[in-house]
């Protein structure tokens, strides 16, 4: 099932990227906030079912910062270099990524306490 939910992850940041370029400015940043909740709600249900909401908030912020940075470059750049290169990286983001990165930075907070 989690394999699917990931696999599911991915297939709709490609969806929704393809769409928010084709989109107007306003269409394109609505798109870009969608995704990420989208995102961060899948990812309750398959991988951080049993988290606390700080973990919740912190995916939901790094979800964010990854749409609100790649889609508006591609969609401002216009070239299918830029593009590709920025769905590419929102995809890998979306497969596992900011799950990754979440982890990193939970982990890396106990010896910034010290």
């Amino acid at each position: 099932m989690i394999f699917f939910a990931i696999l599911f992850k991915a297939i709709v940041w490609i969806v929704v990227f393809r769409s928010a370029l084709r989109s107007d400015g306003r269409g394109m940043l609505f798109r870009a906030a969608a995704i990420a909740v989208a995102l961060t709600v899948v990812d309750r249900f398959s991988v951080a079912a049993n988290l606390r909401l700080s973990a919740h908030l912190l995916t939901l912020f790094l979800y964010l910062l990854m749409s609100f940075s790649l889609i508006p470059a591609a969609w401002k750049i216009r070239n299918i270099l830029v593009s590709l290169a920025c769905g590419t990286v929102g995809t890998l983001g979306a497969l596992a990524g900011v799950n990754f990165a979440m982890d990193l930075v939970r982990g890396l907070v106990p010896f910034l306490n010290r």
